[in-house]
């Protein structure tokens, strides 16, 4: 009323519906202010539709942010094998830049071996199956075959469409390939005997090695 000048805010009920309400000065035919007209318009959709897009903005940023930064190799192609998009934890993983990746084809890096398997698992993808997660392998640029665990995504568009994928592959290498110096675990049962116990335990300790002791009855274990 003091400045009369029209004023527009947005404000949400509390049954969650937002409305703009549109304040605009009263004037009679002598030119003086004697009140307001206020109008209600309802904008529940629209600004339903503002915030979840300001929410996919956020989540987008994020799952961005996931993917940059992850040691995973996580890389977006389509069922042809054309790469979409190659993460720094591939790049580190196969040592092959994103630029390079993103002008190969996904076959380019599968062991000959591992691609008529390859080739079945996008085909069942290509078809809505659903595929677990497996043990398989990778070409590094080096020459260097690797052992990877590989999760597959499918990714749909809003119409419910899908011509891409997402992959996420971790190296196992380490796991299934054990150092040449490794020894077999030897196994021994005996009866208690404290003296038995320490000279293994110090036996493992001494070559740089990890001891685990495993105790049935945790109430009378000792220190």
């Amino acid at each position: 009323m003091d400045t009369i000048v029209p004023k527009e805010v947005d404000v949400q009920t509390k049954d969650d519906v937002w409305y703009q309400v549109r304040i605009l000065p009263y004037r009679t035919t002598e030119n003086r202010l004697e009140g307001l007209v206020v109008t209600f318009i309802n904008i529940d959709h629209i600004k339903k539709a503002e915030l979840s897009l300001i929410k996919s903005a956020r989540d987008l940023q994020l799952l961005t942010t996931i993917i940059r930064d992850t040691n995973d190799a996580i890389t977006v192609q389509t069922f042809e094998g054309k790469i979409l998009e190659w993460n720094h934890g591939a790049e580190n993983m196969y040592g092959y830049s994103r630029s390079e990746a993103l002008k190969s084809n996904i076959i380019d890096y599968i062991p000959e071996k591992s691609r008529e398997e390859w080739y079945n698992i996008v085909n069942r993808i290509s078809h809505g199956e659903p595929v677990k997660s497996y043990k398989t392998k990778r070409l590094c640029k080096s020459g260097k075959t690797l052992d990877v665990w590989l999760t597959i995504t499918l990714i749909k568009c809003a119409g419910g469409a899908s011509g891409t994928f997402a992959t996420t592959e971790r190296d196992i290498s380490n796991l299934e390939t054990p150092p040449p110096d490794r020894l077999a675990i030897e196994t021994r049962i005996a009866r208690w005997d404290t003296q038995l116990i320490r000279h293994a335990i110090l036996r493992g300790l001494n070559r740089d090695g990890q001891v685990f002791f495993v105790h049935n009855r945790v109430y009378n274990i000792q220190a």
